[in-house]
């Protein structure tokens, strides 16, 4: 089975993506790579499939416009994605901040056990994070803020 890694992004140009593209592509990954776009140019999305990217234009494929950040967002799309697809191990990272210093499928095959889900930290709480912390109070709320603030 294939493995595959995929992200969403709104209003990047290839040079804020080409990072996570140019670094997975350097690991001896050789699964898919898929990129839900809101907000894109032909441009960006002509660079990213030269490079070997499926690119899934949400505006596009399904004429969709929301008012719902990408960081929320994003994840109910990738869900559209991969729900009629059959993949061995789905990856999902950021992409404008991330780079791959290895094939993350080496780790997964030598580490994940019996475990179905793998979740990753930023190694700092909710409350010392500025962008995490008033996302999850704006997201969420404030009962689940209070309940969550102190934890990563």
């Amino acid at each position: 089975m294939k493995d595959i890694i995929i992200g969403g992004y709104a209003k990047y140009n290839w040079n804020q993506l080409k990072n996570w593209v140019l670094s997975i592509r350097k690991t001896s990954f050789t699964g898919d790579v898929v990129l839900i776009a809101f907000e894109t140019t032909k441009e960006t999305v002509d660079k990213l499939e030269k490079h070997g990217v499926e690119v899934f234009s949400i505006n596009k494929e399904l004429n969709y416009k929301s008012k719902i950040p990408i960081h929320v967002e994003r994840f109910i799309f990738i869900y559209h994605y991969l729900k009629t697809k059959n993949y061995r191990y789905v990856i999902t990272t950021d992409v404008k901040d991330v780079i791959f210093q290895k094939n993350p499928v080496d780790w997964l095959e030598n580490n994940i056990d019996n475990y179905k889900l793998v979740i990753s930290s930023e190694s700092i709480k909710y409350k010392d994070e500025p962008w995490g912390n008033d996302n999850l109070l704006q997201g969420y709320g404030k009962y689940v803020y209070n309940e969550l603030c102190n934890n990563e």
